[in-house]
């Protein structure tokens, strides 16, 4: 029978445990969030840590600064529109209207905004939303 800690000829080489453990939780925090309840790392939320955060003063603006790719179109356009999609606007599940309504709501009324892809907002709200939607959710008074 062989040496178990030889291997053709060769002494084996083990690696400690306690670097590979090191690896693995820095891998495991590398997807923690950034601070208390309400943060996020997200690309599709805005939570309020990052609304408490801002110095703008409506949830347009406060997206521009945050997530400004949210206002760009999603998207081919097609033989029937010229125009990139964009996102329609809803607060809780009621649809509101284009981008523009964004700049209607005070940024210290929302709790959160989300990103819905259109995939998602098709399947949920219905046609008419090949560029997404981005849904507000207001602070409970």
């Amino acid at each position: 029978m062989s040496d178990p800690t030889t291997r053709r000829g060769a002494p084996r080489q083990w690696m400690p445990a306690a670097p590979l453990a090191l690896v693995l939780a820095l891998a495991a925090c590398g997807g923690a969030s950034r601070g208390g309840m309400g943060s996020s790392l997200s690309p599709d939320l805005i939570g309020l840590d990052e609304i408490q955060a801002s110095t703008t003063t409506n949830a347009y603006d406060l997206v521009n600064q945050v997530r400004p790719n949210w206002l760009r179109g999603r998207g081919q356009p097609s033989i029937r529109y010229s125009q990139v999609p964009l996102p329609v606007v809803y607060v809780e599940d009621r649809r509101q209207g284009d981008l523009n309504v964004l700049r209607s709501f005070p940024t210290g009324s929302l709790a959160e905004l989300r990103y819905i892809n259109a995939t998602t907002a098709t399947t949920r709200f219905g046609n008419g939303h090949a560029g997404g939607v981005i849904q507000i959710v207001l602070r409970k008074r």
